[in-house]
């Protein structure tokens, strides 16, 4: 959990203002979890929950910015395969190679480079078949990535891009429940509870905000016609139209009127904020799974 640095000394002011700048990253921390999960569903595994906060946030951090080495590690293994089937390069060259693929076990199970080692013989003795040696060569070193990064067993990954996305949202997600209060614990039920509330009123936020975006296209159409008509600069050497007056009185009234609509439907839109963002600081310090219907999830 973060608190605000409240030091010996300081003044009301002070106080007060470190207190509104956690408000604001906590706040900050919720909207980018918003952003970063959309769409996406998280499995509450890949979180590892049972770590402290630190070294959660520094496995979260470097699942993220060594995504593209995961992914190259592991095409860079199917083209030594390649080769080595092919003939291009002696079965030396590709056990020192590989074996910094695997980092020489430093970060997975030593018996992993065994089995490689006793895999590698097997090939050289003509003992396994060619394409089952890629198969288990590969099934190898993704147990590797899986130890050394602390995924769950038997995780499977999909697209590089799918898997970057999927390390966002979870440092994302971290960073915001990390921001908030400190923890408390909910029974089942009453995080259901909390959870459907969450939903309902996400779903409501969200029907505002598509009013207001819908209100506003209505002012921007009305201001057009308005433009066409030239209600606000007709040539002083020509005359008007008869009703050309009237047709601009009553868009300007139009405009006047969905202005003070969109007026209206942002403030219950920030009205409506507030209240989803409290229920979802609840739901965070008291409630373990993902709140999908946050990020667009059914």
């Amino acid at each position: 959990m973060y608190y605000h640095a409240v030091r010996l000394g300081m003044s009301s002011d002070e106080i007060d203002a470190s207190v509104a700048a956690q408000a604001r990253a906590e706040r900050d921390a919720f909207q980018k979890f918003l952003r970063d999960c959309e769409g996406i569903r998280l499995l509450r595994s890949l979180t590892r929950e049972g770590m402290n906060s630190i070294d959660q946030w520094a496995l979260l951090t470097r699942r993220l910015k060594e995504m593209p080495k995961i992914f190259a590690r592991r095409q860079t293994l199917t083209q030594l395969v390649q080769s080595l089937r092919a003939q291009q390069i002696s079965l030396a060259d590709f056990s020192q190679q590989t074996n910094g693929l695997f980092n020489d076990c430093k970060a997975c199970s030593r018996k992993i480079c065994a089995l490689k080692r006793r895999l590698e013989q097997g090939f050289q003795g003509r003992q396994i078949e060619p394409a089952e040696f890629s198969r288990q060569i590969a099934s190898l070193l993704h147990e590797c990535i899986l130890q050394e990064y602390k995924f769950p067993s038997g995780y499977a990954f999909g697209s590089e891009q799918e898997e970057t996305a999927r390390a966002r949202c979870a440092l994302s997600e971290f960073k915001w429940r990390d921001y908030g209060p400190s923890p408390k614990h909910l029974s089942r039920n009453e995080c259901e509870t909390i959870l459907g509330r969450l939903c309902a009123l996400k779903a409501r936020l969200s029907a505002v905000r598509r009013d207001a975006q819908n209100k506003k296209e209505q002012i921007d159409s009305q201001r057009g016609r308005l433009d066409r008509l030239r209600c606000e600069r007709w040539p002083s050497d020509v005359r008007p139209p008869a009703d050309h007056a009237r047709w601009c009185a009553e868009i300007k009234s139009k405009i006047l009127q969905f202005e003070q609509e969109l007026s209206q439907l942002t403030a219950t839109a920030a009205t409506l904020d507030d209240q989803l963002f409290s229920m979802a600081r609840d739901y965070a310090a008291g409630c373990e799974d993902f709140p999908g219907c946050l990020v667009g999830l059914r």
